[in-house]
This record gives C-alpha cells, structure tokens and sequence, in this order.
C-alpha cells in the first residue's frame, strides 16, 4: 500500500508567474535551473515561451517578484526573439556574485545560445550564438565559477561515418572568449546521452550528471581543470529510469551528491567524498521506494539534503530532506497536476539558501513558483515549514 503523504502545516497555493493563452506554454522541462535570487532577496525566474504557430514568435523571459506574491515580465522590447519555423527552448541560469543572470538556451535550428541579464538595470546584453549546430538536443544547464565566468552543458547530436549520437557537450568562457567545446560522452562511446546537469564544486572545477539513454545508465563527469579540456567519467547508475533527469550538487564539505531515479522508479541519491577518486563513491541511498517519483532535483544547505520530485501517481510535487540526520518520508507540498519541479540552488551565490529554498515547476502550460522556508528553533534541529503567499 502506497504510503500516506505527510502535509505541510500553513500550506498555501504556490504563485502563477506566466500567464499563457491560445495554446501558449512556458515550458521549463528542458532546462535545469530556472530560479535564482540577488543577494537583496528579489527573485527572479527564467522561461522559455513556446509558440502557438510558425507565425509566432518564441523568445526567452525573465520574470520579477521582490517577495513572490506577484511577478512581472521584465525587458519584453528587448528579450532574446525568433520568428519563422524555429523556436528558442531549454532555457537554463545562474547568477554571479555581480547580480548578473546567465542563460543558457538553445536555437532548435542553429545552435546553442547565450544571454545575460543585469538585475541592476533588469535589461538583457550579450546575446549571442555560442555553438554553431544544425541538431542542437533537448536540454542545457549552466553555472558560474569563483571568477564570475559561465560554464554550460547541452546535448548536439553529433554524426561520424553515418552514424549520429546524442552527446552531452561542454563549453566555457574562461579568458573572456568562448573556449572549444568538449565532448562528455556520446558520439566517441557510440552512445546516446541527454539532460545533463552541471555546477562547479569546491575545487571550482566543473561536474556533470547526465543520463545515458543507450545503457539506461546515470553517468558524472569529473573536469581535469577550470578551463576543462577532459572529463573522467563514472557511472553512478546501472539501471536508471527511461528519460530520468538527474541533478548534481554539492555540499559545504566539498562532497558531491547526485540525485536520480532508477529503473522501477525509486527516488535516490549517492554520494561522492571530496579527495576520493571519481571512480569511488559511496553506497546509493534509496530515499523513496514506495511511490513512482520522476524529474528530481536537488538543493543542500551544509550538509542537509533537499529533493524535489513529481510524484507521478497524482502528479503532486513532493519533497524529502535528511536535515534532521535521516532521510523523512514523502512530504507533500503542491497537489495538483504538476511536473518539472526545479529547486533553486548553487555552489556559489545560493542567496538566501540557507534561510528558504524556493522553487518552480509547471502544469505543463504555465509555470509557478512556491517556497520552503527553513527555520532553526532552539534545539538547533532543523525543521520545515512551507510558506505560500496569497
């Protein structure tokens, strides 16, 4: 029998950001994470805008809230735009210790692309193609190092000798200029590989987790350098979920832990200690293998674990943390028809991380932001309470 899902007390409907009509949709699926914070507190979410016929545009959006109980589109005129057959999708970002958001976002014809957005003034610059592709793949994920310089992961389908393969591809901006792309895995190994994650941990060196589509397998990926020029690979998984999209992070001990669904769709993570080698890591730690959970991702605040998953029997979007020492059952937050839930997190510039954890995820047409706020009583025993505004 299914478990019966723990409540959260005061919980209240999570925020509308997009408002789509006339079979518009604000796909978040393909991206990574889509939600961030400035040191001041205002949130800001990133969007792709799905069009509804080849006449209509489809562009990249940033939306605004100072507290998330309303949210605003900002710089319309001037947001990254394409007419005609093609569409901008898979939008991704982070933001640097300037205030500064990068996204990563593809051209379903051209490439891969890149844009900033400056929450000083709440206008984008910089837009540009980063990687020339006539078969740029579902995905992309992007993060920054200590030195404020984008790193960034997608899928190219690459083609040799008439035989063509998903690959996770990556690519950086170490020196100022965007470096030679790098293949992870996929066109070499003769694999299909898609929905890589990325983050740099703290030797400021980039990971990656991705799913190997051919083995149906998790696999990481370790950078030599910052400005990485190879990747060792291990692979975590033996028998993932079809599809699975798995998150990377890293807590404040330097420790890298992976969240992923497996084959019978158990929600687990593993875990990877600083200073082992990448072929080490430890025991996978089986979270929830009572109800089927899909599109995890994960947040950590020191060393406490958060995952945010959709609970793929009723489509609620659930959580499950160790912040108490053990990992707790499934902890409901938004019941509905829900998908695609991503929570905010990163290595560096986590803004407010460690006081809230706030996230996003979609109805399949539009998207909605909600919060859980952290809290430590007295005891210093860590508790969760999940905070709505009407």
């Amino acid at each position: 029998m299914k478990p019966e899902k723990k409540p959260k007390k005061d919980k209240m409907a999570a925020v509308q950001i997009t408002s789509a009509g006339g079979g518009e949709t604000y796909p978040i699926n393909s991206g990574k994470r889509n939600v961030v914070r400035t040191s001041a507190g205002v949130l800001y979410a990133v969007v792709s805008y799905g069009k509804t016929t080849v006449t209509t545009a489809s562009d990249v959006r940033v939306y605004k809230s100072s507290d998330g109980s309303s949210w605003a589109e900002q710089d319309a005129s001037n947001n990254p735009t394409v007419g005609g057959a093609s569409t901008y999708a898979s939008a991704s970002c982070c933001i640097d210790s300037s205030g500064i958001i990068h996204i990563s976002y593809r051209h379903a014809i051209t490439g891969i692309r890149y844009v900033t957005f400056n929450t000083s003034t709440d206008v984008f610059s910089g837009d540009t193609q980063i990687v020339s592709s006539s078969a740029p793949q579902v995905s992309t994920a992007i993060t920054v190092d200590s030195s404020n310089v984008p790193h960034t992961v997608y899928v190219e389908a690459l083609t040799s000798m008439g035989s063509t393969f998903d690959t996770v591809t990556y690519i950086n901006k170490v020196g100022g200029t965007w470096n030679a792309k790098v293949a992870i895995e996929g066109l070499t190994a003769s694999k299909d590989c898609r929905f890589p994650s990325i983050t740099i941990d703290s030797n400021n060196v980039p990971v990656v987790v991705y799913y190997n589509h051919t083995d149906t397998d998790i696999g990481t990926a370790l950078g030599n350098l910052n400005n990485a020029t190879s990747f060792t690979l291990f692979d975590i998984e033996a028998s993932s979920q079809a599809n699975t999209f798995p998150f990377i992070a890293v807590d404040t001990s330097g420790n890298h832990h992976a969240a992923y669904v497996n084959s019978t769709n158990d929600l687990l993570v593993r875990k990877h200690n600083v200073g082992d080698a990448w072929t080490t890591w430890q025991t996978a730690e089986t979270i929830d293998n009572s109800n089927n959970l899909l599109t995890p991702s994960i947040a950590i605040n020191g060393t406490a674990r958060y995952i945010f998953a959709e609970d793929s029997d009723d489509n609620d979007i659930v959580y499950y943390t160790d912040s108490s020492g053990s990992w707790s059952g499934q902890n409901s937050l938004d019941v509905g028809t829900y998908q695609d839930s991503h929570v905010k997190w990163s290595f560096l510039n986590n803004n407010g991380g460690s006081t809230q954890l706030d996230y996003v995820f979609s109805d399949g047409t539009n998207v909605f932001w909600n919060k859980v706020v952290l809290t430590v009583p007295s005891t210093f025993l860590s508790r969760l309470l999940l905070m709505g505004v009407g």
